[in-house]
């Protein structure tokens, strides 16, 4: 089972929110009546769920990361999604292609789709 946590971008700030920082996370977690769970926060916060997985350099890979893959050469970079209850990597309006765990760690993660918008183009 993969470990479940998020990072989150606070769009206000322009930089990633942490829950030791002084001021309020403005993330909560919700129990429902039927025993799941929601998270909730304000519009200006943007989690990003981590995929359990890591890049070909040991960085941990989260939703949102703009990622390089070595096999192809041409200069097109893309970004992991969560679809269709999984994570895959998705280049321009392609519904994204899945990949295998002994695939993932063959990526490089190179940016993040809140502080790198150029390498998306």
């Amino acid at each position: 089972m993969r470990e479940i946590k998020f990072r989150a971008w606070d769009s206000r700030r322009g930089e990633w929110s942490s829950e030791d920082q002084d001021e309020n996370y403005d993330v909560g977690l919700l129990a429902t009546t039927d025993g799941a769970y929601v998270i909730d926060c304000y519009d200006y916060i943007k989690l990003c769920m981590y995929t359990g997985l890591h890049d070909k350099n040991g960085t941990e890979i989260y939703e949102g990361d703009i990622v390089d893959h070595p096999w192809q050469n041409e200069g097109k970079h893309s970004v992991v999604i969560f679809s269709s209850g999984g994570f895959r990597i998705q280049q321009s309006d392609m519904d994204g292609v899945a990949f295998s765990s002994n695939e993932w760690d063959r990526l490089v993660v190179i940016g993040n789709v809140y502080e790198n918008e150029e390498l998306r183009k």
